[in-house]
């Protein structure tokens, strides 16, 4: 059980942040996403997930829904958008 606010990328593994990275190719987006979800975290200490795996779940649905919202605003001829992009994780 976590009582403790720690960041939630800190419960994924670096296979399945590589698939993030893949399915979110924005930087900008999973940094700003993963700010968001620790700074809710914090606020909602009882809503914090209690294992992996809904660690994960939980992840993967504020992703999802961020990126809906997110994708609105990328340019539909962005370039470079396909390329393969880095994520620091630190």
């Amino acid at each position: 059980m976590v009582t403790d606010p720690v960041s939630a990328k800190a419960f994924l593994s670096e296979q399945t942040k590589s698939r993030i990275v893949q399915l979110y190719p924005e930087p900008d987006f999973l940094k700003a996403e993963f700010l968001k979800m620790d700074i809710w975290l914090e606020c909602n200490p009882r809503r914090v997930p209690k294992c992996k795996g809904g660690w994960t779940q939980f992840i993967m649905h504020w992703l999802r829904k961020g990126w809906n919202d997110y994708r609105k605003t990328i340019p539909s001829n962005k370039p470079g958008a396909s390329e393969n992009i880095e994520m620091r994780w630190d």
